[in-house]
């Protein structure tokens, strides 16, 4: 506590002399607001990368200051070493007061409520625990490799689309995972909750995307004038907020009344076992459980990197066969039939080195929403200013172009993590979060893309769909987001 007081004390007595970080010039009126593209915010901000250096300063309307962090050694100086400084949620009026996602594990508070949550994560996501989830994971991977084998047998030429059933696998896993459930489809009620507030939570979040954000008082208008959809819009996201926590939910309470409930994070949290520590029971608040668990469904999907990496298949065949060839003669040798499982990854180097490249090449998150400086602070060496209340925002998609070899950073070439030499950095180091808001589910999400990466490469060859005249033709891949189309 001491060494915070004089930290803001010194921070204090320098603000009037300490610049903020560069940026682009700064309009009299809209300051920054048209300096932000709608879309791929990342690709401008690496632009500035080079022209502006590792901490760029964006100011908006209401005096709101964005503070982009381009390098990985500056994020793990601001949100890992003083990561307590910089660990506050951006509080904006649509996100958090109008559609009420401040109750989330996203935009929650440090503080006493953020403490139970994470506490919550640790119990139920614990290495001891991730193994209760491996029968979940099979199950879906399992029937992911039976779905496309049955559609293959289906269509005599072969022509089967993979992604529908990728993101099936993934809303299996994570809804067995967290709440028990098997899920046939995706039309499946949770699922559609689910993924409304996740479209929704995302749209919110998007700097500059509402002026009700650069302008509070307009959070009084009433909804039914023309120009405040964003009302109508808010109070749309407070009924599929509370509908996609509820429901999924109260199936899992009523089984455990039961005594029918499937082992689940919900269900093992219900039943107040800690299994990182047996001997110890201890009674959690519904209402926290059932925050943390859909928190979970909207921030363990692997459905855009294994896309990615479907995406990365086509176009680098090459790079198939190889990981091919390698799961082969380890399969041949040791007379395996069965999926994958975690115990192989130790054995199987380059589809790991295939995995760590979809993870760098796209990133699932290219562009972090961390934190909020809930301090006025000077950032040591640079000596530039960080305002109270600033958005901190890491740039990973430049961080995935740092390394050796950076004019081929576009490129996906797995063999980079087989060279020393050439071996960028660790996709684990930035893709999962960051300090204090790292992602509590890195162990599981990681376990589960592996087994699904190395049974899709097992079990089948990705190849372009046929054209009119039975021929290979390359689909045209275009990225929405940072996810492939």
């Amino acid at each position: 506590m001491a060494v915070s007081v004089a930290y803001a004390w010194s921070c204090f007595k320098a603000r009037s002399k300490a610049p903020l970080p560069p940026g682009p010039t700064r309009h009299w009126l809209w300051q920054n607001m048209k300096d932000l593209p709608k879309s791929k915010m990342w690709l401008q901000f690496t632009n500035w990368a080079d022209q502006y250096g590792p901490i760029v300063s964006l100011s908006l309307p209401g005096s709101k200051t964005l503070v982009v962090l381009q390098t990985l050694d500056t994020i793990n100086d601001l949100l890992d070493k003083r990561g307590v400084l910089y660990s506050d949620r951006p509080h904006t009026i649509m996100a958090n007061e109008l559609m009420g996602f401040s109750e989330t594990v996203t935009f929650q508070q440090e503080g006493p409520v953020l403490r139970r949550y994470r506490k919550l994560c640790r119990i139920a996501l614990s290495p001891t625990a991730v193994e209760r989830y491996e029968t979940v994971q099979h199950d879906a991977v399992s029937q992911f490799i039976d779905a496309l084998t049955e559609n293959y047998a289906r269509r005599p030429d072969g022509d089967v689309d993979f992604l529908p059933q990728i993101r099936l696998a993934a809303i299996r896993w994570i809804m067995g995972m967290v709440y028990g459930v098997r899920v046939e489809d995706t039309s499946h009620e949770y699922v559609t909750n689910a993924e409304a507030a996740i479209a929704l939570f995302a749209k919110a979040i998007q700097p500059g995307r509402y002026f009700v954000d650069a302008i509070p008082i307009m959070r009084y208008l009433p909804e039914w004038l023309p120009f405040a959809k964003f009302k109508r819009e808010a109070r749309e996201a407070r009924i599929v907020r509370a509908r996609g926590a509820e429901l999924p939910f109260r199936h899992v309470v009523d089984k455990v009344i039961a005594g029918t409930a499937p082992p689940s994070f919900v269900s093992l949290l219900l039943s107040g076992i800690d299994e990182s520590n047996p001997s110890a029971s201890e009674r959690y608040e519904h209402e926290d459980i059932k925050q943390v668990a859909r928190s979970m469904y909207s921030g363990m999907s692997p459905n855009s990197t294994l896309r990615s990496f479907v995406a990365a298949m086509l176009l680098h065949p090459e790079v198939q066969k190889k990981a091919q060839a390698e799961l082969d003669t380890f399969y041949g040798l040791h007379g395996r039939t069965n999926l994958p499982t975690q115990a192989d990854r130790q054995h199987l180097p380059y589809v790991c080195a295939v995995i760590n490249e979809t993870l760098r090449w796209q990133p699932s998150l290219p562009l972090a929403w961390h934190g909020r400086s809930h301090l006025q602070t000077i950032i040591p060496r640079s000596g530039f200013l960080i305002p109270k209340g600033s958005t901190i925002l890491p740039n990973v998609w430049n961080v995935s172009r740092t390394g050796p070899d950076k004019e081929t950073l576009n490129d996906f070439d797995p063999s980079r993590f087989m060279d020393d030499a050439r071996r960028p950095l660790d996709p684990a180091s930035y893709v999962f979060g960051f300090g204090r808001r790292v992602c509590v589910g890195q162990l599981v999400a990681e376990n589960f893309l592996f087994v699904m990466v190395a049974a899709m490469l097992s079990s089948f060859t990705i190849l372009p769909p046929l054209n009119n005249d039975g021929k290979e033709e390359m689909p045209k891949i275009e990225w929405v987001g940072a996810m492939p189309k």
